[in-house]
């Protein structure tokens, strides 16, 4: 794979971009990937892959768009970054845990007001419990478009030990920040197909970082991509 003499199979470039093989093939047939066609084969040159992963994750706009057409072309791990992760969260209620995640959307978002944002995020939840099951919830506000303008994030905070989140034990919150309703269903469908899985939880929890959270949600959506 990291041989850039040679060119990629389907399979290479699945494996990179963390998705389902079928989901290359989609993308070769919509335009939507630099392929090449050889003795009836696709394959790839590794650095125009590069430089089109490259290309995409520069301009929110396309990811934006892929996300809309093709959810399983964008994986969770590239939607999330290392310094929105936060593991061994100690909080004794969900409460602090929402406060704590409003905090980082003021962090990434210097205009939202934090003291609001966690007021909102209690607000949804008195609606209807945001808990998926298997120790896994996203919280999230009550009217997308109150989100920043273009925003496109996900925060994940594990607590140390799971605490009650409107009746449910719960240890990883996912947060989705957008203000697009359809990327914001789609994200929130994401999580719930990748994650609720028995287990995962659990090994989430143990992570000692950000890159080992990453690892794990990545290996968990390649698994259900491949089912």
């Amino acid at each position: 794979m990291d041989n850039n003499d040679r060119l990629w199979t389907i399979k290479e470039v699945a494996d990179f971009l963390n998705v389902a093989e079928k989901t290359v093939s989609r993308m070769i047939s919509r335009d939507e990937l630099p392929a090449i066609k050889i003795g009836g084969q696709w394959r790839f040159v590794p650095e125009r892959i590069r430089e089109w992963l490259g290309r995409l994750e520069s301009q929110p706009d396309s990811i934006r768009d892929l996300l809309r057409q093709e959810p399983s072309a964008v994986p969770l791990d590239r939607l999330v970054t290392p310094d929105h992760i936060t593991v061994g969260l100690e909080a004794y209620n969900s409460g602090a845990v929402l406060d704590f995640l409003a905090g980082e959307v003021a962090r990434a978002y210097p205009h939202v007001d934090a003291a609001r944002y966690a007021r909102s995020l209690r607000e949804r939840e008195h609606l209807a419990s945001t808990a998926l099951g298997n120790g896994i919830a996203v919280p999230h506000i009550r009217s997308v478009e109150e989100n920043p303008p273009g925003s496109l994030s996900l925060f994940i905070a594990i607590t140390r030990e799971p605490v009650e989140h409107s009746g449910y034990p719960c240890s990883v919150f996912c947060l989705v920040c957008t203000d697009d309703l359809v990327l914001h269903l789609r994200l929130i469908q994401k999580i719930g197909y990748a994650l609720r899985d028995t287990g995962i939880n659990e090994d989430l929890m143990n992570a000692e970082d950000a890159a080992t959270v990453l690892r794990i949600v990545r290996a968990a959506e390649r698994n259900k991509n491949d089912e």
